[in-house]
């Protein structure tokens, strides 16, 4: 959660009646709290995406791997106080089969996306509407980015996008919901 814009995106997703998944990255989770209190109680879903969001994953053991998915795992159960199953999504998309080893012991349901807006690398709020809407299909995982790694900087631009791609899929009577 970014501390800047997360609240941002909750509150566009709010006035839709939108859900999301929020993969958070699990250092800036414990430090915003309260942002992911928030989204869960507005019936938003959590989602481990590591605790650092490491750029060489793979160079890590399959016990790193462990380590590093149940300490976040920890920290999203004691926010959401349930046993639901709790999705994971790899830093930068990348597997191993030390992940796939550390994945199968946790039992995880490891998410991708089927749409990515790009917004990492665009600055143009309605250049990534347009992106998504032009790709999105009923069924699809839109990656989206309302953090980043280095708690410093900030991606408006995909949040700002969010109320147009939200427009564009009312338009089609289609609706945002959580991965699960």
């Amino acid at each position: 959660p970014d501390p800047e814009v997360t609240p941002h995106v909750l509150d566009v997703l709010a006035k839709y009646g939108a859900r999301a998944t929020f993969f958070m990255i699990g250092r800036h989770l414990a430090q915003s709290r309260a942002i992911a209190e928030r989204a869960v109680e507005e019936g938003h879903e959590i989602g481990n995406h590591s605790w650092q969001h490491a750029y060489l994953p793979n160079l890590f053991s399959t016990r790193a791997q462990l380590a590093d998915i149940e300490r976040v795992e920890q920290l999203i159960r004691s926010l959401t106080k349930s046993d639901a199953p709790i999705p994971y999504r790899p830093p930068v998309g990348l597997k191993s089969p030390e992940l796939a080893r550390a994945v199968h012991v946790c039992r995880l349901k490891v998410i991708a996306w089927s749409v990515h807006s790009r917004d990492t690398i665009d600055s143009d709020p309605q250049r990534i509407a347009r992106r998504v809407l032009a790709r999105v299909r009923p069924g699809d995982i839109v990656l989206m980015h309302d953090g980043h790694q280095n708690a410093a900087t900030h991606r408006r631009a995909g949040a700002q996008a969010v109320s147009f791609i939200l427009e564009g899929l009312r338009a089609r009577e289609l609706q945002a919901v959580t991965v699960q």
